[in-house]
């Protein structure tokens, strides 16, 4: 999920994120399996990325209207995790 949110805006990120995630918590598993995972803002960008675990993006649609959470939209993706960072991290570009 994609939001433009304001500099002005940014200050109420984070009561609309944990309004969200109690939603998710207390409703959103049971009546549509839908969980709320993390949120990346960007304030250079005045872009709020929000990751979701659901059915459907309708499911991620409907939660955050409840919440009146306002979102500019909703794109399908795929999380994709590198398994040892770390050591690919301490390595110089240079060196194989």
């Amino acid at each position: 999920m994609e939001r433009y949110v304001t500099p002005a805006a940014a200050g109420e990120l984070a009561a609309f994120t944990a309004r969200t995630s109690g939603l998710c918590a207390e409703r959103g598993q049971i009546d549509t399996g839908t969980r709320y995972l993390y949120s990346a803002y960007l304030p250079d960008e005045d872009t709020c990325f929000c990751l979701f675990q659901a059915p459907s993006s309708d499911a991620v649609r409907a939660l955050n209207n409840l919440a009146g959470f306002p979102f500019d939209r909703i794109t399908d993706a795929k999380l994709l995790i590198l398994h040892g960072a770390d050591a690919l991290l301490s390595r110089r570009p240079d060196t194989p």
